[in-house]
């Protein structure tokens, strides 16, 4: 159990009722994208013919240069679903006559969360985005062919010849957010996570008497009086041989690693309730062992139940050995809220003391 302190800031409870809309829109964190740009523009082949100056010579434009494929960090996005399979960026014009240069293509801008990497086929990083205007050029536009006036010369001041316009790069990247929220909710299928994210905040995941309802992460937010703002992600629920892709088991973890702080979710009407946390611990570990490593705490879910009164005293045991704490709620009926709302504040403020400290020592 927890004590709360005076100086510890208060959550604020929310007042204003939710939308009644069933439209749920989760979190993507993960995108693999080809990004193509755009190819210049052709030279032109023009020779000037005037009445009254027949062999004005070569009058041929160059084309104009491609745009490129460019990716912005901005803390206006929180979220990749923006994002097409396919980004190509607009070609360059062609020359014309009389020397008229073709206009140069715009180049193409895509806004991404901060803290977005961008990683090459064979996993390299290649570049992180971890500043609010960070800009990452991901393909370069071709640059425009020569017209036929740029090859004139002494000997030859009649070229019918002109450049082609070069072709854009075309590459692939996976695109990943480093940090998708501050506390993640870890659980089994039916655990109660999707519905503790709706007590604690506005967010409204599907919530089904079925596994696996929850496929994609969703973020709820946590208001505090000190204005402060706290992101709580619900995890889709993992399962036994996780780490060995059983039950989209490696896509799930993904979702894990970024999250700062963990709170494992726990059905405790169930026989044995501290078999799960076993299972989440197991899981965790043998994908990356610096996840057990994180700020945790263990949240035992569906306190109304007679049962789960029964296994509540043996589920703290267990969490004592781990040296972590547990707190008894019951999410649909909002009760026993308010110590694990300040707990996920102290994790937060942990979280944030340590990413600092790191940043100093680099």
């Amino acid at each position: 159990m927890s004590i709360i302190l005076p100086d510890v800031p208060r959550p604020i409870p929310i007042r204003k009722s939710k939308s009644q809309s069933n439209k749920v829109k989760p979190i993507v964190d993960f995108r693999s994208v080809k990004v193509q740009g755009g190819k210049g523009g052709d030279g032109c082949i023009s020779l000037r013919r005037l009445c009254k100056n027949p062999l004005g010579g070569p009058d041929g434009g160059d084309g104009g240069n491609g745009g490129h494929v460019t990716f912005k960090a901005t803390s206006n996005k929180t979220s990749l679903e923006h994002i097409s399979s396919l980004l190509k960026a607009d070609d360059g014009e062609k020359g014309i006559n009389r020397d008229c240069h073709g206009k140069n293509a715009e180049h193409l801008l895509v806004e991404v969360p901060v803290g977005t990497m961008f990683k090459s086929e064979g996993g390299e990083i290649l570049a992180d985005l971890n500043e609010d205007g960070a800009v990452f050029i991901a393909a370069r536009g071709g640059a425009g062919g020569k017209g036929n006036h740029y090859f004139a010369t002494d000997v030859n001041q009649a070229p019918e010849v002109a450049e082609y316009g070069a072709v854009g790069e075309e590459l692939n990247y996976t695109i990943e957010i480093r940090t998708i929220a501050h506390v993640g909710l870890i659980g089994l299928p039916n655990a109660g996570k999707s519905t503790f994210l709706r007590a604690i905040s506005r967010a409204r995941p599907k919530v089904a008497p079925y596994p696996f309802t929850t496929l994609q992460p969703h973020v709820g937010v946590v208001k505090y009086n000190d204005l402060q703002q706290v992101t709580v992600a619900d995890i889709p629920g993992l399962i036994a041989g996780a780490h060995r892709n059983r039950g989209l088991g490696i896509a799930f973890l993904r979702h894990v690693e970024r999250c700062l702080c963990l709170l494992y979710v726990v059905d405790t009407s169930l026989p044995e309730p501290w078999e799960q946390l076993e299972v989440l611990r197991y899981e965790l570990g043998q994908y990356d062992e610096n996840l057990l490593e994180r700020p945790s705490g263990v949240l035992a879910n569906k306190m109304d139940l007679d049962q789960s009164k029964k296994n509540l005293s043996e589920l703290e045991l267990y969490a004592n050995k781990l040296n972590l704490p547990l707190f008894p709620v019951s999410a649909q009926n909002s009760v026993g809220l308010v110590p694990i709302l300040h707990y996920v504040r102290k994790l937060y403020d942990v979280s944030f003391t340590e990413v600092g400290s790191d940043e100093k020592a680099e």
